[in-house]
């Protein structure tokens, strides 16, 4: 239910009238407090039995709601955004850009471009046109539109909220209280916005302990969608994964929560009416986050491949490559990784394409594979999630969540590597 104004400031008079005259809060029992508790609420009492407070039970439930839970999150996250968006539809496009639309863009660049290091810019192992528009266009945006289309009939339909709810306890487990399931829920939209959205937490020391979960193990959207299609077609791949990340973020939070000084915040927060989503609000929330994925993300991969084709240039990209090969030969990856993982550092998602790449490719078997997920998933956060995070945690906590996030990355990979067995 929803407060009123009026009903609010009507209520607050008769508290101060009571209290004025030396009596009790609550007016005598020959006020009529139905009627005057209905004024303060719009919509008036639900009737029991009703489809929408039978369904509330449902969503709450202590058993009911984590089974509806489980088959939103198989049917919703697994089969639509991993088996449609990034299967079929990052299959269908990739082929269509590398058979028809690369070529075409070759042809007609190499007409005006006669410098072979120029022409590198654009069709290079780094162009802007056979990395960055193509990890953009055909990897990423089917993924992150997949996503942004079901979070946004979640949105509308008033679920959210109730998740809040149900994940009190969970979440509890991590020092936080189920407020904090809407930045992370949004993390795995995007890691950048759900820092943002730290904001609405009560406590400083819940607003870092977050920002820290996000950029451990909280995948976004297109990197999730990437790791379902790149592990789901190895047996137990997918749920090791998943298993060794949500073991490692319990186990981080678990001693964070420890350390950190302060306490957990009680949940307070009111649980809008369910509803029937509308598909002209679905749409409208779906285009805009699509158009806010192409005036944002397309031009930063644009200016990631660009980098990158300086960094070769000048020679520093293997130099810097050097360097992570030595820490990755430990974790026994190939050396095409490295390059992953500084891309991924640029954009997370562009590291899941790059990984997504190296693996049709052949380079990697299936607990190399498994490797690297779990390191990619683990590493440092992208470079537009770690600016956000200067400007909301400061550069003090900012390094500590940087190098706390970098060891448990190595550390944990090491040990699935070590240990693990597919």
């Amino acid at each position: 239910v929803s407060t009123t104004g009026q009903g609010v400031s009507r209520l607050q008079e008769v508290i101060g009238e009571c209290l004025a005259k030396g009596q009790a809060p609550l007016p005598p029992p020959a006020v009529p407090y139905r009627k005057l508790a209905a004024s303060c609420f719009r919509g008036g009492p639900q009737k029991p039995g009703t489809f929408t407070r039978l369904a509330d039970r449902l969503l709450l439930h202590p058993l009911w709601g984590w089974v509806f839970l489980g088959l939103l999150l198989y049917f919703g996250f697994y089969r639509f955004v991993g088996g449609i968006g990034a299967g079929y539809l990052v299959n269908s496009l990739d082929f269509f850009y590398l058979q028809f639309l690369q070529p075409m863009l070759g042809m007609l660049l190499a007409k005006f471009l006669a410098e072979e290091w120029f022409l590198a810019l654009f069709l290079g192992e780094y162009g802007i046109f056979s990395m960055g528009l193509r990890y953009a266009l055909t990897i990423v945006l089917p993924v992150i539109t997949s996503f942004f289309l079901f979070f946004s009939l979640l949105e509308d339909s008033g679920y959210l909220p109730r998740l809040s709810y149900l994940l009190t306890k969970p979440l509890s487990l991590l020092g936080l209280n189920g407020k904090a399931v809407l930045p992370l829920t949004l993390g795995f939209g995007c890691g950048t916005m759900a820092v943002a959205v730290t904001r609405i937490l009560d406590s400083r020391r819940e607003r870092f302990l977050a920002t820290f979960l996000l950029a451990l193990g909280v995948p976004c959207s297109a990197q999730l969608g990437l790791m379902i299609s790149l592990l789901s077609n190895i047996p137990g791949a997918f749920f090791s994964w998943a298993l060794v990340v949500a073991l490692t973020t319990l186990a981080a939070a678990r001693l964070a929560h420890f350390l950190l000084p302060g306490s957990r915040q009680p949940l307070l927060m009111e649980l809008p009416p369910l509803r029937c989503p509308r598909l002209e609000a679905i749409w409208r929330k779906t285009s805009a986050r699509v158009v806010w994925y192409f005036q944002e993300v397309l031009p930063l991969f644009m200016g990631i491949s660009l980098f990158l084709w300086l960094l070769e240039l000048t020679g520093l990209l293997q130099g810097i490559l050097r360097a992570l090969k030595l820490h990755l030969s430990w974790l026994g990856l190939p050396e095409e990784t490295a390059l992953v993982l500084l891309t991924g550092f640029f954009k997370r998602d562009y590291g899941a394409a790059g990984l997504y790449s190296l693996y049709r490719q052949g380079a990697l078997g299936a607990k190399e594979l498994l490797v690297a997920s779990v390191l990619l998933t683990l590493f440092l956060p992208c470079l537009a999630q770690l600016s956000l995070m200067l400007r909301e945690r400061g550069l003090k906590e900012t390094a500590a969540i940087v190098l706390l996030v970098s060891i448990i990355a190595f550390a944990v990979s090491f040990l699935v590597k070590t240990f693990l067995f597919i």
